[in-house]
């Protein structure tokens, strides 16, 4: 059973059951949607492999200017509710002095038929064996990171919600060094929900 089941919500409308239900499953699944990082702490070192099947690493990344690492669970329902909105979000600020990159748990063949599904304002990093997810010690789908040019994480955002998303465009602008822009996220869940753990 899919934890947003357990906490009581409906995955179309998003509503709980019992606050007081909620409030227990919590207590039972305490590390979902835990932050076991600090903004302001470097960010580990990694190399990983582009679906276009170059090599790339953090130093790479970096140079670049800030990013952010959108971390993609190959089969999570709460991420594919997540995922049109995040792309609204990456695509908005094009030209754009920040990158996206999704980080997927997929090898390159599936990659390619994922990403066929729709084009993505972002390129594919490959990390089929968790590797650099573990590194950041990402433990659910969705998770965005936002690491400075310094190689430093500025933010991270674990979970999805509408609040999630406000704030995440709001960063997005910030970085951009842009106005923030409008977008809709009315049909996003008003309170956090996170996808499956790893």
């Amino acid at each position: 059973m899919r934890l947003a089941e357990h906490l009581g919500f409906s995955v179309g409308r998003y509503r709980m059951k019992g606050s007081l239900v909620a409030l227990a499953i919590l207590a039972t699944f305490p590390a979902v949607g835990q932050q076991n990082w600090k903004p302001g702490e470097a960010a580990p070192k990694f190399t990983i492999m582009a679906l276009d099947g170059t090599r790339r690493t953090i130093g790479q990344l970096k140079e670049e200017g800030p990013f952010f690492l959108y971390f993609i669970h190959d089969g999570d329902p709460v991420n594919s509710l997540a995922k049109r909105f995040v792309d609204r979000i990456a695509g908005a600020y094009m030209p754009a002095r920040t990158k996206w990159y999704g980080v997927v748990d997929m090898k390159a063949n599936r990659a390619r038929s994922f990403n066929s599904e729709g084009v993505t304002p972002y390129k594919f990093l490959l990390d089929p064996d968790s590797s650099v997810r573990k590194l950041f010690k990402v433990e659910s789908s969705p998770t965005v990171i936002l690491v400075g040019s310094d190689g430093r994480i500025v933010k991270a955002w674990p979970g999805f919600s509408a609040y999630w998303l406000k704030d995440i465009n709001a960063e997005a602008a910030r970085v951009n060094r842009q106005p923030m822009k409008r977008l809709d996220f009315s049909k996003a869940p008003s309170v956090t929900i996170f996808g499956s753990g790893y």
